[in-house]
């Protein structure tokens, strides 16, 4: 039973992800913290995203 859940779970964040790739966007900071769930499954916390072929300019490292 849980083991369907979780698949179910993954599957739709999967599929956001590559919604959101095929847009050309990226997260960026991605982690088990920015995964919500309710009655769907939510990814959160787009505040590093932008375009995939944008490079960080300063060289820091965030979220971490």
């Amino acid at each position: 039973m849980w083991g369907n859940k979780i698949n179910s779970y993954l599957h739709i964040m999967l599929i956001d992800l590559h919604n959101l790739h095929e847009l050309g966007y990226c997260h960026k900071d991605f982690h088990s913290g920015n995964i919500l769930r309710a009655r769907t499954t939510y990814i959160s916390d787009f505040g590093l995203s932008g375009p995939v072929n944008e490079q960080k300019s300063d060289g820091k490292v965030y979220g971490v």
